[in-house]
């Protein structure tokens, strides 16, 4: 964001711990106007907006069975409404997060075509040292990550864990080791998330930063992870079925 405006922009975030936007002595957002309305908007349109800006009062509680949502009554507007509704508030309960719609075979064949182009297209990420700049904390909660594994597990069951053969370099020989596909998936996830968190929020002093933790993380950790995820499902996918296909002749 070029120009006086985005100096201004630049002016009231703070990237002291959380970033954040630099409140007013009344706790005043810096770019709402005088007449109560966003000079973000107006100026680049609701596309420039941060998550907790689109967000903002609705919020959202992640658990591993479900996903509560509501209005925060942080926001004036929204505890107007609310405290002054003409009739009892109650709790509307929608059946499902989604993964129902799915079967392990329609998932497993979306990931074997998904996973090998993001193990691509992160290599063709440019290769950038860290300029020391603040990298924003996690941004993916424990129920987050409960609810992102959680849902694979439900449709993967049986089929997720999977045993890998590893190299100790200390005893020079194999182990076994128990993985999970969930898991190893819910970890892909989380470092996607927090690289995608700091483009959304534009944060621009921080996203060369973001590149290089991201290819980092990937070249250390989570790229194999992502390959040991993807052999199990290869196996799902073409192994395990052909044989329950034999049983069932």
């Amino acid at each position: 964001m070029a120009g006086e405006f985005g100096a201004r922009v630049k002016r009231s975030v703070s990237l002291d711990g959380t970033p954040h936007f630099i409140l007013s002595e009344r706790e005043r957002c810096p770019l709402l106007n005088q007449d109560n309305l966003c000079d973000l908007i107006l100026h680049e349109g609701e596309g420039a907006l941060c998550q907790i800006c689109r967000d903002h009062p609705r919020f959202r509680n992640y658990f591993s069975s479900r996903v509560e949502m509501g209005l925060g009554l942080v926001c004036e507007e929204a505890a107007r409404v609310i405290l002054s509704w003409p009739s009892r508030l109650r709790l509307i309960r929608l059946e499902g997060d989604g993964t129902e719609e799915l079967t392990e075979d329609e998932l497993v064949g979306t990931l074997l075509k998904l996973l090998p182009l993001l193990y691509m297209k992160v290599q063709l990420l440019p290769e950038v040292d860290t300029e020391g700049a603040f990298v924003p904390d996690d941004q993916v909660t424990e129920q987050d990550y409960d609810f992102i594994r959680g849902g694979l597990y439900r449709l993967l069951r049986k089929h997720d864990e999977y045993e890998l053969l590893v190299w100790d370099e200390d005893m020079q020989t194999e182990e076994s080791r128990w993985c999970s596909v969930s898991e190893g998936l819910a970890d892909v996830y989380q470092a996607l998330r927090n690289f995608v968190a700091v483009y959304q929020q534009r944060l621009e002093p921080c996203m060369m930063d973001a590149i290089w933790q991201l290819r980092d993380n990937f070249e250390l950790y989570w790229g194999q992870t992502l390959l040991d995820s993807l052999r199990q499902l290869h196996r799902i996918r073409f192994s395990m079925n052909s044989n329950a296909d034999e049983e069932d002749s």
